[in-house]
């Protein structure tokens, strides 16, 4: 196959989206995956689990220096960011040295660590506070 787009799936807005990317890099790319070899574009196994639900922040907030990051909406009891004191209202900046500019950066960041890593992620509190911890992930979805 050498495109892919769903006919199931209804848009409220734009345009439908289809991806398609060369059968040839395809078959590279699963056999990576059949090899369990990881890459940068390849993950395996287990995803990293910070354990926040999290939106773009974009828009200043007064007392918060945070212009950009990843707003978090709510913290999973007993994960690595419950154990970090990270508390909704919190803007995560930056993890593990990387600036997190978005709830999509934030992902993209996860998608470098594993089960067990560590990592040290940034954040400003409601009070414009910055805070800086050290985590270790849990074990997140497969995929």
């Amino acid at each position: 196959m050498d495109n892919a787009a769903s006919s199931q799936f209804q848009i409220t807005f734009g345009t439908a989206e289809a991806f398609a990317i060369p059968v040839i890099q395809a078959a590279s790319i699963a056999a990576q995956i059949a090899a369990g070899k990881a890459s940068a574009t390849v993950h395996i196994g287990a995803t990293a689990l910070l354990g926040v639900s999290a939106v773009s922040f974009g828009v200043p907030v007064p007392g918060n220096p945070a212009s950009t990051g990843a707003g978090i909406v709510w913290v999973t009891a007993g994960t690595p960011a419950a154990t970090a004191d990270l508390a909704p209202g919190d803007v995560i900046v930056s993890l593990g040295g990387h600036a997190v500019t978005s709830a999509a950066s934030l992902r993209s960041a996860l998608d470098a660590y594993h089960s067990g890593d560590t990592a040290s992620v940034s954040w400003v509190d409601q009070a414009g506070q910055a805070h800086t911890a050290t985590v270790v992930f849990g074990t997140g979805p497969v995929g």
